[in-house]
Formats: C-alpha cells, sequence, structure tokens
C-alpha cells in the first residue's frame, strides 16, 4: 500500500461519526481512499442515506491525526489491519458491523485457530475470581487463544490464568492502541506482550477511554470468539452486551455455573434462562464442539505450581505500581512507559 492510500484511508477511519460499515461504502463507491475522502463533506449524507454533517476544519483535523498516525505506525509502535488484508481475523469480518481498522500491538495468534471469549463483571466474588483465573488456565492449556477486555475483575482474572499456562491472550482495548486502561493493569498488559499475546483496538492512538468505547468493544470480543463464557454478571454488567452482540453473531454462549447464585449472579442467570447452557469447565464446550480434549497440563497442575502466594504477591506489586502511573499510561514500546 503506498503512502497516499495509507494516509487518507487513516483520514477516513479519524472522521468523526462516521460509522464502519459507512466508511467501506464510501470506499466501494469512490474506489479508492482518495476518491472516498473528496466524497465526504456537505453531499455525505444522501450518500449514506442520515444526516451527516462535517466542516473543513474537522476534514484538516482529521488529516492532521492521520500524519500522527502514519509516524506512530512507521516507529514500530504498532501495526494496523484493515478489512480487506489478509491477516483480518475472518471470524470478525463475518460480523455485522466489523471494524474498518485495527491497530495492534504483539504478535497476532493463528486465528484458523478458534478463540474463546471470557468475560464477566468488574466486581466479582472471590469464588468468580478464582474460577475465571482457572478458566483462562484451561483454555490456554488446550491450546485456544483466550480473548477478553483487559478490564479489572473476570476479565484481568482471565488474563492471568492464560499467562500462567503460557497461552495466547488477546485483550481487546477500548481506548487508543498507545494507552493501557485501567492503570492498575499496565503490567497485566506488559506481560500479554511479553508472552506473546496482543493488544487489539479500533481506537487510534491517543483516543481515550470514554463509556460509548466499550459496548462497542465488546462486538470486537463477541465477533473474535467462537464461543463466549460469562463467568459471572450482574443485571448491570457489560458482560451482558457482549453476550447480547454473541447472540447477534451466531456465538454460542456458556454461563459457567460459579456465576449462577447470589446478587452478582442475576445477570448470569437470566442468560441461562433465554437457553445458554451452564457449564463447569472448558472440557463441556469443547465437547459441543466435538473436540477431543487436548493432552496438556491440567489447570490444577498449572494453578499449584510455583511458590505458594506468587499469584498474590504479583498481584499485590500491580496494585502497588498503580499510583504511580497516570489512569491511562502510553506506551511507547514493549516494556516501556511514559
Amino acid at each position: 500500500m503506498n503512502q497516499d492510500e495509507l494516509f487518507f484511508l487513516l483520514a477516513i477511519h479519524r472522521t468523526p461519526r462516521l460509522r464502519p460499515r459507512e466508511k467501506m461504502l464510501l470506499l466501494e463507491m469512490a474506489g479508492s481512499a482518495v476518491d472516498a475522502w473528496d466524497l465526504i463533506g456537505p453531499g455525505l449524507s444522501s450518500l449514506i442515506l442520515r444526516p451527516f454533517f462535517i466542516d473543513q476544519a474537522e476534514k484538516e483535523e482529521a488529516e492532521s491525526r492521520a500524519r500522527d498516525d502514519i509516524k506512530y505506525i512507521q516507529k514500530g509502535h504498532t501495526g494496523c489491519l484493515f478489512l480487506w488484508d489478509a491477516d483480518y481475523p475472518p471470524q470478525l469480518r463475518e460480523i455485522y458491523d466489523p471494524p474498518f481498522l485495527l491497530f495492534y500491538r504483539g504478535r497476532l495468534p493463528d486465528f484458523t485457530i478458534p478463540c474463546i471469549g471470557v468475560v464477566g463483571t468488574r466486581r466479582p466474588t472471590g469464588a468468580a475470581r478464582e474460577m475465571a483465573y482457572r478458566i483462562g488456565i484451561d483454555i490456554a492449556s488446550a491450546g485456544f487463544p483466550v480473548v477478553s477486555g483487559l478490564a479489572r475483575g473476570i476479565d484481568s482474572e482471565a488474563h492471568m490464568g492464560t499467562l500462567r499456562a503460557y497461552g495466547r491472550a488477546i485483550a481487546v482495548l477500548g481506548n487508543g492502541i498507545d494507552s493501557v486502561y485501567p492503570r492498575s493493569n499496565v503490567k497485566l498488559a506488559e506481560k500479554i506482550l511479553e508472552n506473546g499475546g496482543v493488544l487489539v483496538s479500533e481506537y487510534p492512538p491517543d483516543t481515550p477511554p470514554r463509556k460509548h468505547h466499550f459496548p462497542a468493544r465488546n462486538r470486537i470480543i463477541s465477533g473474535l470468539s467462537r464461543s463466549l463464557v460469562i463467568v459471572q454478571a450482574p443485571l448491570s454488567s457489560g458482560a451482558l452486551i457482549t453476550a447480547h452482540y454473541a447472540l447477534e453473531q451466531g456465538r454460542d454462549i456458556y454461563v459457567h455455573s460459579v456465576g449462577t447464585g447470589g446478587n452478582n449472579s442475576f445477570g448470569s442467570e437470566g442468560l441461562t434462562r433465554s437457553g445458554a447452557r451452564i457449564i463447569t469447565s472448558v472440557n463441556d464446550i469443547l465437547d459441543d464442539w466435538g473436540w477431543e480434549t487436548r493432552k496438556s497440563k491440567s489447570a490444577e497442575t498449572v494453578f499449584n505450581a510455583g511458590e505458594p502466594g506468587a499469584r498474590l504477591a504479583n498481584m499485590l506489586e500491580w496494585e502497588l505500581k498503580e499510583e504511580l502511573i497516570p489512569d491511562t499510561l502510553k506506551i511507547n514500546r514493549i516494556g516501556e512507559y511514559s
């Protein structure tokens, strides 16, 4: 791809309020990013069939930010995948509103291997927290990548369990690819990258975490996953949004038995009443797939390995460092922050 085409693609991606499907529509109509960029203006409403307005100042701002994005990419800080690229996750391309562009840091997994998503509340019970960690170990030990959102609670535990079993973690962010949020998970993000995992975001550098970013982020978590496990979710949990997307996308939805009792489980219990299967282990999912359980370290073996209390010590270390880091941490390169 030449630099002009990349520049205008990034400018289109930076265009405020333009939806992913509308960006693709413009490219299909225009035939090139340069010509598509020329279409973005006062007459765009008639093309995308909804009220839309962008003034010249906004176009100039998008161009300026696209130049910054190119510089950031050229420095080797991140890679990017457009919807038509060969390395773009094929299962994500199938969803109704796939990201026009994915930024990533780290190593992309082999997307021909099915991924399993693990999500849940940011404030789990101790039993649910423990189970999310063990599920991460189980999935990774069976040889499958684990997808989650790098949020506190269930997401973090699933990522940590994946790392404990030396598996491939895929963390989908709700902010720019150059930062980590929440700050309590900056060390976890670093370990994901060191272990051969990947951070993924449709949001370009310098994009702060906003409330509306996270529901959109959730469609990517479910879109990357063949199956989605809800460990525990109250009625207000964002995990239910992920489950809704998974249902729309034709993904299998599972609820772990640990998330079927108590106030923190009203949302996940609702999913079971709607037909989601209750599971007690990852083997239940693999049985549904028709896969033989792979011979590898069991969760119990991995979980109990190492010094007693080592995991707790690591968690405390990350929490203690929290006060020394800004709330959204900028990433320069793997292992180096500003």
